[in-house]
């Protein structure tokens, strides 16, 4: 933080006679060293106690792991694999100084892995067989994605996205996600046009969440009935699909009481940043890696298919229903 490089610091502790973590070791019996005067700190030392995230309250596992491949039988793992888990005891430093430190000294290749909690990893493609993140290689002309634990499993070893490929299938997929945005943004604006021209609902948000709870309990006592023989099939199919008519129509009440003018803060957020998204994509005809970092939270491979989490689907899907439900009610 004061400008000075390892060697630098190295030279400030020797100089005050600071006693090594070697020492300490030797005093609480944990392991023994060879101490002698020649012990001192060193540029190599100071680097690793600079970098270790278990100084900012952190623990940090999976750093290495035993395997037999090249007559190997321990390896270090890469830092975007290690398992951390924050806030696990009391820091010596700040995660902010941990982290602004960090991305002073460290390479530019290595940044991003140092960044701390949800921003620690960056990519969105995850490996089918062990689930890790998938990482880049950009060293051929045709660059791919591979599983860095390929090293010690063979399924993953064989796991290669050709990312060309793959961003040409999804800048298709995108085009009709930003399409259902806009057609969900149309909905919701017709349907708080007609909620503000209607009187309001008797019932509450709460009130109907009670009632839709109701609903999917009664669905049990159906199906008991159904098993029982109380209920022949044709009449428990009926009533199923009764219930599940009117747990649709209160979604949408519930729906209109949000959209309407005493609209909840939280909804008014979430329909800003779809405009926002709309707004930047809806012309353009190719996406850049950004891009799709902005648009996907993960996708997964499931042998020739690809599936894929959106962000901003926790709040569209209910829109999503009640728009399936309003075209089933026109027809």
């Amino acid at each position: 933080m004061d400008g000075n490089n390892s060697i630098q610091i190295a030279n400030i502790l020797n100089k005050q006679k600071i006693k090594t973590p070697a020492w300490y070791k030797n005093k609480s019996d944990r392991r023994k060293y060879n101490i002698d005067d020649k012990t001192c700190w060193t540029a190599t030392k100071i680097m690793k106690i600079i970098r270790d995230q278990r100084y900012a309250g952190d623990m940090v596992g999976n750093v290495r792991v035993n395997t037999k491949i090249a007559k190997v039988s321990n390896v270090r793992v890469d830092r975007e694999d290690w398992i951390i888990v924050e806030n696990t005891h009391e820091a010596i430093i700040s995660k902010e100084v941990f982290k602004e430190v960090n991305e002073c000294i460290m390479p530019l290749a290595e940044r991003k892995n140092v960044a701390l909690g949800e921003n620690r990893r960056s990519g969105f493609c995850y490996c089918p067989h062990c689930g890790r993140l998938l990482q880049k290689n950009n060293t051929t002309i045709n660059p791919y994605f591979y599983c860095t634990h390929g090293v010690y499993d063979s399924q993953c070893q064989g796991t290669k996205i050709m990312v060309n490929d793959l961003y040409q299938t999804l800048a298709e997929i995108i085009r009709a996600y930003i399409k259902m945005l806009v057609d969900v943004d149309s909905f919701v604006l017709r349907n708080k046009s007609k909620t503000m021209r209607s009187n309001k609902s008797e019932m509450s948000a709460a009130d109907i969440d009670k009632e839709i709870e109701k609903l999917k309990q009664s669905t049990t006592g159906l199906y008991e009935k159904y098993r029982d023989g109380i209920m022949d099939k044709d009449d428990y199919l009926v009533h199923k699909k009764k219930v599940s008519t009117n747990i649709d129509e209160l979604v949408q009440n519930k729906m209109k009481i949000l959209n309407g003018i005493g609209a909840k803060q939280e909804q008014l957020v979430w329909e800003e940043e779809i405009r926002n998204v709309i707004q930047s994509y809806k012309d353009k005809e190719t996406y850049s890696e950004k891009d799709f970092n902005n648009l996907i939270s993960r996708v997964d491979f499931e042998g020739e298919a690809i599936k894929i989490k959106w962000r901003f689907m926790d709040h569209i899907e209910p829109v999503l229903r009640m728009m399936l439900f309003s075209e089933k009610q026109a027809m």
